[in-house]
């Protein structure tokens, strides 16, 4: 079993990815809804992603 934060990185670096493939950028809110997580709890997650380089970061 994993910690639900490595649990909603995992289901958010895979929803990026497949969302990326079609050639979108999901923001925060989509992210959190699909993957069905506390949109405040994925944000932290995924900074952190971004600060390791496992994901980038885009302002829009």
């Amino acid at each position: 079993m994993f910690k639900k934060e490595t649990e909603y990185a995992l289901r958010g670096l895979v929803y990026i990815q497949i969302q990326n493939r079609s050639g979108k950028n999901p923001g925060i809110i989509e992210i959190a809804t699909e993957i069905d997580t506390p949109p405040s709890f994925t944000a932290k997650i995924l900074q952190r992603l971004v600060q390791v380089g496992f994901i980038k970061s885009i302002k829009r």
